[in-house]
């Protein structure tokens, strides 16, 4: 099954079918702060341009010959830093006391967070960036040819839904060819992310960040933290959802694929793991919709055990591989030569 949230979370930005999605919005401060908490937010970033494709290929055959093919960025849209803000004030409603925000080295992912941080506190924030959270590093990484060939698959079916869905492509508006993209990129990555080879790969780099930021937590409440913090994560499409499938367990069973969660987040959707006092750790989506997929009243649990183990793994890949010893020069063998029998002495 795969969830159809696009229309709930593009809805009329700060409008009230956008709050009606993600919770009511309040700003009034409670009197009382919850349990101390560290909760870490897993977002995929808000919506974008479409990026630079090959757009004079021949599936996209949309562009008048005087045209240059279509070129565009891959930087937020305006509605999608006006909802990142949005949603930062629905999450102020939970009175953190700071944020501290991460993003991978894409600048959209970076804008994402900056904006869900002054939703929250006002301001903007200053983010960290990651290393090991975006495809270009995952591809660098990749050892499995099976896998490495799953993604060039998704990244050339993109093309071709994107010819199915607007053969005049190139004479959109940018901002059309933006929500285009988002659709056709969700068709192909949902189908390269059916691969359990692929789930591993991603699962592995992820689980090393993923332990980092548990550290981080658990250091805060052991050194005395009385409030609550903000850690939004802002990586890309297919990355948390992989980690998730691998390491989420739902009433204490494992998840079997993409589908089980619904498939890949939309823009700005989101895992919340909230790390709290002695060891507790809680767990949900985001999105109600996909919350009710997983059960009413089913636990959701991280096993770390294997996220610990996948972590091990993704370092070492990271090792490169070791040199081969170079062949040690056997002396050449010595030719012998036949001894040649002594001439007889003639008498």
């Amino acid at each position: 099954m795969v969830l159809n949230t696009d229309t709930a979370t593009r809805r009329n930005v700060g409008g009230r079918e956008q709050r009606e999605y993600f919770g009511p919005q309040s700003r009034e401060k409670r009197e009382q702060k919850e349990t101390p908490a560290v909760d870490v937010f897993l977002f995929r970033h808000s919506n974008r341009f479409a990026g630079p494709q090959e757009w004079d290929d021949p599936m996209l055959t949309g562009l008048p010959d005087n045209k240059k093919p279509v070129n565009d960025d891959k930087e937020l849209r305006p509605e999608g830093e006006l909802r990142a803000v949005d949603f930062g004030r629905i999450l102020e409603q939970d009175n953190y006391d700071e944020v501290i925000g991460y993003n991978t080295s894409e600048n959209r992912t970076a804008v994402t967070e900056k904006k869900l941080a002054k939703g929250i506190t006002g301001e903007e924030n200053k983010t960290e960036t990651l290393r090991s959270s975006t495809y270009g590093e995952w591809m660098k990484n990749i050892k499995d040819p099976e896998v490495k060939k799953a993604l060039q698959i998704a990244m050339a079916q993109n093309k071709v839904e994107l010819a199915k869905l607007a053969p005049n492509y190139g004479l959109l508006d940018k901002k059309k060819r933006g929500e285009l993209g988002e659709a056709a990129e969700k068709i192909a990555f949902n189908k390269m992310l059916e691969n359990p080879k692929v789930i591993d790969s991603i699962a592995k780099m992820m689980s090393a960040n993923m332990l980092m930021l548990r550290q981080q937590a658990e250091g805060r409440l052991t050194g005395g933290l009385t409030g609550r913090i903000a850690v939004p994560f802002v990586n890309h499409g297919g990355l948390n959802e992989a980690w998730l499938v691998k390491v989420l367990r739902r009433g204490g069973q494992k998840l079997n694929s993409i589908h089980d969660i619904g498939g890949m987040f939309s823009p700005l959707e989101g895992f919340k793991v909230s790390f709290e006092k002695e060891g507790k750790i809680v767990c949900k989506f985001l999105s109600p919709e996909r919350q009710k997929l997983m059960g009413e009243g089913v636990e959701l649990t991280i096993d770390w055990a294997e996220v610990e183990a996948l972590a091990r793994a993704y370092e070492e890949d990271l090792k490169p591989a070791p040199k081969a010893e170079p062949k040690k020069e056997e002396a050449p063998t010595p030719v012998v030569k036949p001894v040649e029998p002594a001439a007889k002495k003639h008498h």
